[in-house]
């Protein structure tokens, strides 16, 4: 488990999967400014909730307005498919 409480094995499939951000699409690292770092999204906030399609990575600019309000209704870039 990471320090979130995610699986070893599910924290990696996220890494490998979402090399850029769910919400601007800026690749993780190949920019400086808002959009360079991963951060930990959960889709739905819930400590409980840990399922491949309720986390992914966005950018630490989007993951902490959102903690701030700033960005209610925003619809994630990614399809998540069911299966």
């Amino acid at each position: 488990m990471n320090r979130w409480n995610i699986p070893r094995d599910l924290d990696a499939e996220i890494r490998e999967r979402d090399t850029a951000c769910i919400y601007c699409g800026a690749i993780f690292g190949s920019i400086s400014g808002h959009g360079s770092r991963a951060s930990w999204e959960h889709i739905i906030n819930g400590a409980k909730i840990i399922p491949r399609e309720n986390i992914a990575f966005c950018c630490r600019w989007y993951n902490s307005s959102k903690a701030r309000g700033w960005q209610t209704g925003l619809i994630p870039r990614i399809v998540r498919v069911a299966g």
